[in-house]
């Protein structure tokens, strides 16, 4: 009698598997482009809004914009553009006039007409700043300033020392650029209750912009990333929490920058994007 084979059967234990390695967090731009982290466009009062570390506050010189590589490969800068928004007239200052004689007979007396509003200048009502020739490495940051000072003299024209604000992390990316757009117009600068900052590449493509206020002033040309800053409380700037993040006031944020008006040259963010 031939007897049925018996088939056994093998249970494997399932093994572990290792956990998958977190995806890179993408930016919010694509390579090679840089982004916008930080804007100051409502400077402080008093010694709080010297943002450059000059040793002067300036309402209008103090503003700055930043900058980050968030890509794991160097980027260059040369030929990117920074503007605002386009113009708005402004009145034009009645000046006094010597009177005029009244015409003969009964005719009623010639009124000067009203002060007609006057277009300011491209060059002395925009904000725009062409990059030179940099290159930023992989989490590198650019602080450009507005750079204007006006009749006055800086104490520091390295502007070196920086006021209170937290430190670049030894172990970090390297050490911040800063640039000054060396403006040297008054009109030249952001407005606090509406305005916007666009990022255009060397191709004059538009890259970022940023507006805020109740009626932000439109850029020349609208970019494929927009983004409205939230309504600050206090003085200071909007900055972003990383990368592929938003921005917030940046009194407001959590971690130690929290309760700062600014920091230009710090930004917090995790390891570049691939």
């Amino acid at each position: 009698m031939v007897l049925p084979a018996v088939v056994m059967l093998a249970f494997v234990q399932p093994q572990p598997q290792p956990a998958a390695a977190p995806a890179p967090t993408k930016a919010l731009v694509p390579f090679p482009h840089p982004l916008i982290t930080e804007v100051l466009y409502n400077v402080p009062p008093g010694a709080e809004g010297d943002a450059d570390g000059d040793g002067l506050r300036s309402a209008t010189g103090d503003e700055f914009v930043e900058l980050v590589n968030p890509h794991d490969r160097p980027i260059s800068l040369k030929g990117y553009v920074l503007t605002d928004g386009k113009n708005t007239r402004r009145p034009t200052t009645p000046s006094e006039t010597p009177a005029k004689r009244e015409p003969a007979g009964n005719a009623p007396p010639k009124r000067d007409a009203p002060p007609k509003p006057e277009r300011v200048a491209d060059d002395d009502s925009r904000v725009r700043f062409v990059f030179p020739d940099v290159t930023l490495q992989p989490g590198q940051v650019v602080v450009v300033f507005n750079g204007y000072t006006g009749d006055e003299t800086p104490k520091k024209s390295t502007g070196d020392e920086q006021p209170r604000k937290a430190a670049v992390p030894a172990d970090g990316p390297p050490e911040p650029i800063r640039l000054s757009m060396q403006i040297t117009s008054p009109y030249a600068a952001f407005s606090n209750t509406g305005d916007c900052v666009l990022l255009t590449d060397p191709d004059g493509k538009p890259v970022q912009c940023i507006t805020w206020g109740s009626q932000p002033k439109p850029p020349e040309e609208f970019a494929p990333l927009i983004e409205h800053a939230p309504e600050t409380k206090a003085r200071g700037s909007i900055t972003r929490l990383g990368p592929a993040k938003g921005l917030v006031p940046h009194r407001e944020q959590p971690g130690d920058l929290k309760g700062l008006p600014y920091s230009p040259g710090v930004f917090a963010q995790p390891k570049p994007a691939k």
